[in-house]
């Protein structure tokens, strides 16, 4: 055999070796992407649907019962915060308009901090606090002597009213780091894109289950199959899995 033809069969056993590297390649990375691409719809869907649900919890609250209309919740719970927020007077009976319907509700002094943790994503953050912290010298009558304390800022005018305080003895100030979740930073609103399904972009399916007037819930259910599927690439499929349901605040997946 002479030098050319093996030359030849080495550059055909090189280009094997290439061709079988990038084969192995989209054997392993293709299903990754597929994967992580399956658990981010998943996720997305499930947070939109615990939305819908809370949404729904703060609708009953205010109205006295639940709806399956997606628009005029969202409309209704976004409308009373942002009237909230407008007035701070905005609590107790009050009316809010969709449309050319008046709608009756009752908002509770507690609804707008609740409502703004609720559709927001916290954010842990840092801040630094200086305070002023005092030796205070308080009269201690059961044993007839003076005892000290220590007190800071937000506590040393109330101090000062009580009877038995008997004076500053001195004071320092002090610098520390406290630990926070941010909640106004990321607040974000209740667009109608969010009663839709990301992966398919139909509406979830909302019910309210009222056989027994005593317990009626609300139940949020997602319109993807367990068994849908895409094609990818020709020899690979995209499988949704069982993006699950919500009912009566019960997330199935919680138990998974």
């Amino acid at each position: 055999m002479d030098q050319k033809s093996i030359d030849k069969r080495v550059g055909i056993l090189d280009w094997g070796i290439i061709f079988s590297f990038l084969i192995m390649i989209v054997i392993i990375y293709i299903p990754l992407d597929i994967w992580a691409e399956e658990e981010k719809y998943k996720k997305d869907s499930r947070n939109r649907m615990e939305i819908i649900s809370n949404a729904e919890e703060f609708f009953k609250e205010i109205t006295g019962s639940y709806t399956i209309d997606g628009e005029e919740l969202f409309y209704i719970v976004d409308a009373a915060i942002d009237s909230t927020i407008a007035d701070s007077l905005f609590f107790g009976e009050q009316n809010i308009y969709y449309g050319n319907k008046p709608y009756k509700v009752n908002i509770s002094k507690g609804f707008l901090d609740r409502a703004d943790t609720t559709f927001s994503v916290g954010v842990n953050r840092k801040k630094n606090i200086i305070d002023t912290i005092f030796t205070v010298k308080m009269m201690n009558p059961e044993l007839n002597i003076f005892d000290t304390i220590y007190v800071n800022t937000n506590d040393i005018e109330n101090i000062k009213q009580d009877s038995l305080f008997n004076g500053i003895i001195n004071f320092s100030e002090t610098n520390y780091t406290e630990n926070f979740t941010d909640y106004l930073s990321k607040k974000y609103k209740l667009t109608n894109d969010l009663l839709n399904c990301p992966l398919t972009g139909e509406p979830y399916e909302l019910v309210v289950n009222n056989d027994d007037p005593e317990e009626v819930f609300f139940k949020v259910k997602s319109p993807v199959p367990n068994d849908y599927k895409e094609r990818r690439f020709f020899f690979f499929s995209f499988e949704s899995g069982d993006h699950g349901y919500i009912e009566d605040k019960r997330k199935s997946w919680s138990s998974k």
